[in-house]
């Protein structure tokens, strides 16, 4: 089970490249980014959403993402979006 008080940051978007162009890369709100210039990617929000996402479509007995908890990178790629979500 994922917990979201270990994430660092999500990423949502649609199939393909990764760098920011087909979706949005979203950290939790924490009180050293509180300081930050470019608020616009805090939004615990949409990191809870992927969390959730995540949450209720892995099967975390599966060796496949038992290797996701080793890396501590947890992904769904179905219905042409990717949600990924990056632990600590």
């Amino acid at each position: 089970m994922i917990e979201f008080d270990k994430v660092f940051r999500s990423y949502n978007g649609a199939r393909g490249c990764m760098c920011g162009c087909n979706g949005k890369y979203s950290l939790p709100e924490r009180p050293a980014l509180a300081d930050s210039s470019d608020e616009s990617n805090i939004s615990n929000r949409s990191v809870r959403i992927a969390v959730n996402k995540l949450n209720r479509t892995l099967d975390f007995s599966h060796p496949v993402v038992m290797d996701m908890v080793e890396l501590g990178i947890f992904w769904n790629i179905g219905g042409g979006r990717n949600t990924v979500v990056y632990m600590k």
